[in-house]
């Protein structure tokens, strides 16, 4: 009897598995070289990210940065390189970044455009679904800037491109502080409101805060100070309204199971790329299998010799991501394919029930701090990370930014806290260091501190509550 209920509870153990199994992989030829695959069985549960060198488009990194930052999450099943960005960029500055490894494909983030446009009106995408499906297929993809009942489509999102009749939105994921083009106008938008208008001088990137630039003839769609602004993203395809994380690349390979390599022609964005079907190269690419799987594989061959691979397995849809010394993937712990670049862009594949980081609260007097778009979380140090700013304001506080040193300040109008982005140690008013056991970070554009430090600093109590989650500020 006890072996039979042995047996029965490992059944069940192992059909649990099997719904939240960890990405397969596989050796395989393709064309006459080797290659790596890697498939991921897509469901509720299953979350995709696209994460940026200290969430910048415009910076690069060691390819082992990112996999730590990912694993750190916790259930990380693949990572693979993104889209195309300016890797020569010493040699090929980007208008306005200068000499910067400039993300050049769209991304989206959150539901959110963090880079795109300045080019093609639509392109072709990888994108996630919030409830774990995987989509690849041509898009139109458009951020509206949204105030005082207008709703504007911007031409390019963090795309130095000051045309006079374009409408441009830089976000804190610019990572740089870009000169006001000429003859432009630009709104600065902090907290979701106009604060100032600029007509020279710097857009200075810092978190939460938003440039909308009207170009030399467009000065007339201009917000004004104290507008509330807000924006939304929208797809030419209902079935993209669920997308939350895409990133667009190309070419593209396979569409309803049929080669579209010939379309790629119409595409500008590809046109400084390896367009030849037939040419050999190390290349990665992403498919959508007949039963909605994601494939994602490393190889050195030609797109031809690819498609084929995925036709003869029943692909309905795949298209190529960055490749030559970008090419990089990694599954279940081990690197498949190793970069042979620091890369801009990478796109992580998460179980999200295998998540540990539990929910958590923050009250303020008995009263709970309300998150908008971010939200606590416990970090690798067992640290209760805030989004500094909601506290902040919770607490009566003032917060200020400073882009050059990239420290976030907290002030009650008599003493002064600074928190140094990726430091352990905040600075006071008083010149006494506070010495923390964890690091400010910026997640999606967000200053995220241990909240006991800030709230001590001002003479708040800081409490625990286990059961319930909440960190307890008196």
């Amino acid at each position: 009897m006890k072996r039979s209920l042995v047996l029965m509870v490992c059944a069940v153990l192992l059909c649990q598995a099997a719904v939240f199994a960890a990405a397969e992989t596989d050796s395989v030829r393709i064309g006459s070289a080797g290659a790596s695959t890697v498939t991921v069985a897509m469901h509720d549960g299953v979350t995709a990210d696209i994460l940026l060198p200290q969430g910048s488009i415009s910076r690069d990194q060691a390819a082992s940065a990112f996999l730590e930052a990912a694993e750190e999450r916790g259930g990380l099943l693949a990572a693979v390189n993104g889209g195309f960005f300016n890797a020569y960029y010493e040699r090929s500055p980007e208008e306005g970044y200068g000499k910067a490894a400039r993300c050049q494909v769209n991304l989206i983030r959150e539901g959110r455009v963090i880079n795109g446009g300045a080019g093609d009106q639509s392109a072709v995408y990888l994108g996630f679904t919030a409830d774990g499906r995987a989509l690849i297929d041509e898009v139109g993809v458009t951020l509206y800037v949204e105030f005082a009942g207008r709703k504007l489509p911007t031409w390019g999102v963090n795309y130095y491109y000051p045309e006079p009749n374009s409408l441009l939105l830089f976000t804190p994921e610019a990572g740089a502080d870009l000169p006001v083009p000429a003859n432009a106008k630009a709104a600065k938008i902090v907290d979701g409101r106009v604060t100032e208008i600029l007509d020279s001088g710097k857009m200075v990137c810092a978190p939460d805060t938003y440039y909308f630039v009207c170009c030399k003839n467009l000065h007339d769609r201009l917000p004004s100070v104290g507008d509330a602004v807000t924006f939304s993203t929208e797809f030419d395809k209902s079935e993209w309204n669920g997308v939350t994380t895409a990133v667009s690349c190309g070419p593209w390979l396979l569409h309803d199971g049929r080669s579209v390599f010939a379309e790629n022609a119409k595409y500008s964005y590809l046109q400084d790329q390896n367009m030849s079907e037939t040419a050999v190269a190390g290349r990665t690419f992403a498919a959508i299998l007949a039963d909605g799987s994601l494939m994602l594989g490393a190889c050195t061959a030609s797109p031809k010799q690819i498609t084929e691979y995925l036709t003869s397995l029943g692909a309905r849809d795949a298209m190529l991501l960055d490749g030559g010394a970008s090419s990089m993937l990694w599954a279940n712990g081990r690197t498949l394919r190793s970069a042979g670049r620091k890369l801009n862009n990478v796109i992580c594949i998460y179980e999200s029930s295998s998540s540990s980081t539990p929910p958590v609260g923050v009250t303020v007097d008995g009263r709970p701090v309300r998150w908008t778009d971010a939200a606590p979380f416990i970090d690798a140090n067992s640290r209760t990370m805030v989004p500094l700013r909601a506290v902040a304001d919770a607490l009566g506080l003032v917060v200020g930014w400073d882009g050059e040193k990239r420290e976030a300040s907290f002030s009650d109008g008599e003493k002064t806290v600074w928190f140094p982005i990726d430091s352990s140690t905040a600075r006071t008013s008083s010149g006494a260091p506070i010495a923390m056991d964890t690091a400010a970070v910026i997640v999606s554009d967000r200053t995220y501190a241990p909240v006991r430090y800030l709230a001590e600093f001002f003479g708040h109590r800081v409490d625990w509550d286990a059961a319930a989650k909440t960190v307890l500020i008196r």
